[in-house]
């Protein structure tokens, strides 16, 4: 049997968040899977993608999610004019249907995610009641830091409040 090639990108991408997983939960597990796959790599650390506090990778991607009225290439732009350095770092989930399903990113990936209004009930956050809380609570360690994104009082996406927050971030060493 032969996979298509969009087929073999999402097991790719199922296959990445169960290794991610592994790494931070049964590492002897993964690495006797990689060993039985013949799946070879050198090493200097035990915590791959992550550095030695046991944060989130501060050059991982910068993940912007939530239902935005800015669009996304105002918000590339920005960013691109802004942020030199994170050039093809920043990921985008703006459509709020389409976070019902999106994949939960891992703390080894990204560096942090910066939400704005999102649905209540979210594939993979468990019982949680809302996607937002559940990121920020962060209660089993997997999830990068999440940070609300608010303006005029309600959580909103904004250019002014993703440029003042991404500055606050590197300044803090979150993102490098």
């Amino acid at each position: 049997m032969s996979f298509e090639f969009e087929e073999l990108e999402d097991i790719i991408s199922q296959m990445k968040q169960k290794v991610y997983i592994l790494n931070a939960t049964e590492p002897e597990r993964l690495e006797k899977l990689l060993k039985e796959l013949g799946i070879t790599w050198t090493s200097n650390s035990t915590d791959v993608g992550q550095d030695n506090s046991g944060n989130a990778n501060p050059k991982g991607y910068i993940l912007i999610a939530g239902d935005s009225q800015v669009k996304r290439n105002h918000l590339e732009g920005m960013i691109k004019e802004q942020f030199p350095q994170l050039k093809g770092r920043v990921r985008f989930a703006l459509d709020y249907e389409a976070l019902k399903n999106y994949k939960n990113p891992s703390k080894y990936e990204y560096a942090a995610m910066l939400l704005g209004p999102a649905p209540h009930k979210v594939a993979g956050m468990g019982d949680a009641s809302s996607m937002i809380e559940r990121l920020i609570e962060n209660r089993d360690g997997y999830f990068p830091p999440a940070y609300k994104l608010s303006a005029q009082n309600s959580i909103r996406i904004s250019k002014t409040n993703v440029e003042e927050k991404i500055r606050q971030l590197i300044s803090e060493g979150i993102i490098s």
